[in-house]
């Protein structure tokens, strides 16, 4: 990235895909479904293909790589680590998707309803008819209905809220942190929700109406597909507005956000790479008769390539400290790094931002709550202020207190100037 450059990296061969199911960011592995049916996983690190299950309907992925999916007679079940636990009962009906709930259970959409099914047993709570959104640790349903957004716990731990709209939402989708709804309504808007304190931040205004929504990994850029027309809206989430209109196709994979700001996007035959800085969004790279393909934008890089100034994916620290996200690949496994260097120091990031207010808004929260939490400033015009928990000296401690926070987190590391 960002110029799309082929690296000399070569997997097993793989079955005819048809499905991808999402990515496990931390072990490098890419899962998916062939035109059998069966689930496959990717391992990026051994280049290796594994088949996880056969006639699997339907599948997603949690935030710690468990896979959680339906096979074709109902059932549900969970693979972690190779290990496959089936859970009791069937499934009433074929779901329309299939998330990763809080506590290690699964989500199954259904119309009408959804399940939740775990070890012990599998309950049905009734939603609204409308568009679906799950938050990434699972521990929020939005559903889009006439009245309004209605943010339900799957656990029903929570009584559920309505948020009222003057217009139907026609998709939803949360930040990665969990801490903002983006809804798309009928009336040519996104709708910029609280989902803690249940109400209306803001409004976007869009050329027209939008039919989908997707968001980076990061949270700091939002794409909407137009109703109707092979038009992309790209919005800026920190100003709040529209900044580029592309045309190309809306699929399960593209176009998508590559960090820290490249936006990957289907144009005819090829696929190309353009850059998210620029007002004209110029094009930085280009895969010719790419568009047949399959495309997944992954934090991660071929060994070969690695060198110790710098990886794709790692920030370096410096004063005030730059953050790199857990699943970096570590510069120093490869190139005799020798027993010397110092653990990395880890962090719980609980939000990602560019926007100042909001991070010291959450940091104020949370030290409200009786927490210690700090907000990383950006060491460059690319990165964002980052809230986080910490440091901690292992990840064990850093995952245990993750558990007891009771929001979304993940486990980040710092690392010095040295790079090592």
């Amino acid at each position: 990235m960002p110029g799309l450059e082929r690296q000399e990296w070569r997997s097993e061969t793989m079955p005819a895909i048809d499905t991808l199911v999402g990515a496990d960011y931390e072990r490098h592995q890419i899962v998916v479904t062939d035109r059998k049916h069966n689930l496959l996983t990717l391992d990026l690190d051994e280049r290796k293909v594994r088949t996880l299950a056969p006639q699997i309907r339907a599948a997603g992925i949690g935030p710690d790589g468990a896979v959680y999916a339906v096979d074709s007679g109902r059932s549900v079940m969970q693979i972690s680590r190779r290990t496959t636990a089936r859970f009791p009962g069937r499934l009433a009906a074929m779901p329309v998707g299939v998330f990763a709930g809080a506590g290690g259970t699964a989500l199954a959409i259904e119309e009408g309803r959804i399940a939740v099914a775990g070890t012990d047993a599998s309950r049905h709570v009734a939603i609204p008819r409308g568009p679906v959104a799950v938050t990434f640790w699972g521990d929020l349903l939005a559903v889009g209905t006439d009245s309004g957004v209605v943010l339900m716990d799957p656990q029903a731990r929570r009584q559920s809220v309505t948020i009222g709209s003057s217009a139907k939402a026609r998709a939803l989708v949360f930040s990665p942190s969990g801490h903002r709804l983006y809804a798309a309504s009928a009336a040519g808007e996104v709708l910029v929700i609280d989902r803690f304190g249940h109400s209306v931040l803001n409004r976007i205004h869009l050329p027209a109406t939008a039919a989908d929504l997707r968001i980076d990994f990061f949270g700091n850029w939002l794409l909407a597909r137009a109703a109707g027309a092979d038009s992309v809206w790209v919005i800026d989430l920190d100003a709040e507005r529209v900044v580029a209109t592309l045309r190309t196709a809306w699929a399960r994979d593209l176009p998508a956000i590559a960090a820290p700001r490249t936006l990957i996007a289907r144009r005819e035959r090829d696929v190309v790479a353009l850059d998210l800085a620029s007002p004209a969004l110029a094009e930085v790279g280009r895969v010719k008769g790419g568009a047949t393909d399959l495309w997944v934008p992954v934090s991660w890089a071929p060994a070969a390539s690695e060198t110790p100034d710098a990886t794709a994916d790692t920030a370096q620290v410096a004063a005030p400290p730059r953050v790199a996200r857990a699943d970096s690949t570590p510069a120093a496994a490869d190139t005799g790094a020798t027993a010397s260097v110092q653990a990395p120091v880890l962090y719980l990031q609980v939000s990602s931002s560019r926007n100042p207010t909001w991070a010291n808004d959450l940091a104020a929260r949370l030290r409200a709550a009786g927490l210690a939490p700090s907000v990383l400033k950006p060491g460059g015009t690319d990165e964002t202020y980052r809230v986080v928990l910490g440091p901690f000296t292992t990840r064990e401690a850093a995952e245990e207190t993750s558990r007891r926070l009771g929001m979304p987190s993940f486990v980040i590391t710092a690392r010095g100037d040295s790079g090592q």
